[in-house]
């Protein structure tokens, strides 16, 4: 660094890095820098010795005081009274559900090109149920569903059926056989007497008997033959009841009927029969009855 004469022994900042340093007196001073013209360079480098190279003319200094360098200070701001703050909501209109995507419902960017499998299912919907749930889900489900559809079903129509089977049986031909003595003491006018005598039932069947079914019919078609001939008819599970068609001789009659209790009703042709009784001059006691 090189300072007027002036300035020795005062301190200067220095134009390259900012410090502030004494310039020292003429006596103490070092020797400037000999001034190397380009014919002293070029002999000295035919002779082989290295030539120092000029430097250049330093910047000027400017003085400075001998006092201590001291930031100045930035004035206070004036102080701001304290005031609330209030939050702002934004809303914005939105359109209607029908248009919007999945990115605008959910705010989820979703790319239509290059987007990954799991971001185009992270962005479908906000619930997620594992495969594993779905299964435990369905099978606490349909396993007690299935268990009481069963039990309301086909095994309570079972149940009842089993019950209305024999019923069934005995009722219908209680009320044939009834019907049968009834026809025949109106008819011939005599009672029956003999108990060889009193017609009956050989043989009886279901014609579809129900095996498997969700609920017990409401009625059952039967057939067989009795002491007259054929017939055929109904049973209804639900109340008793009992219609047939016999038979007799050629003659059809048409019987309904129901067991109340102990005892036996039935009509034929709408009209109650009623077997005739035997009087105690009609018993013959030689033969038993």
């Amino acid at each position: 660094m090189r300072a007027k004469d002036d300035l020795a022994g005062r301190k200067v900042r220095c134009p390259q890095c900012g410090a502030a340093v004494r310039i020292p007196t003429p006596a103490t001073a070092t020797a400037a820098a000999p001034v190397v013209t380009a014919k002293a360079r070029a002999r000295e480098l035919n002779r082989g010795a290295s030539v120092p190279r000029s430097r250049p003319a330093a910047r000027p200094v400017e003085a400075v005081s001998d006092a201590p360098l001291v930031a100045p200070r930035m004035p206070a701001p004036p102080p701001v009274a304290a005031t609330p703050v209030v939050p702002t909501i934004v809303t914005r209109a939105m359109p209607p559900a029908s248009t919007m995507s999945p990115a605008t419902i959910y705010g989820v960017p979703v790319s239509r090109r290059g987007a990954s499998a799991q971001d185009a299912r992270r962005g479908a919907g906000l619930f997620h149920i594992s495969g594993l749930s779905l299964t435990l889900i369905i099978a606490i489900v349909v396993i007690p569903t299935s268990i009481y559809l069963i039990k309301a079903g086909p095994v309570t129509a079972n149940r009842e059926w089993d019950r209305a089977y024999n019923i069934g049986i005995e009722d219908s031909q209680s009320v044939i056989a009834r019907a049968l003595h009834a026809h025949i003491t109106n008819e011939t006018g005599r009672p029956i007497v003999k108990s060889r005598d009193m017609p009956g039932v050989q043989n009886f069947r279901w014609v579809d008997e129900p095996q498997i079914m969700w609920r017990m019919p409401d009625w059952v078609e039967f057939r067989g033959r009795c002491s007259g001939g054929e017939y055929a008819g109904r049973y209804y599970t639900r109340t008793g009841e009992v219609q047939a068609v016999i038979d007799y001789s050629g003659t059809p009659l048409n019987v309904t009927g129901r067991v109340k209790g102990s005892s036996v009703e039935c009509e034929i042709g709408g009209k109650p029969a009623v077997p005739l009784a035997a009087k105690p001059s009609d018993l013959i006691e030689d033969e038993p009855f």
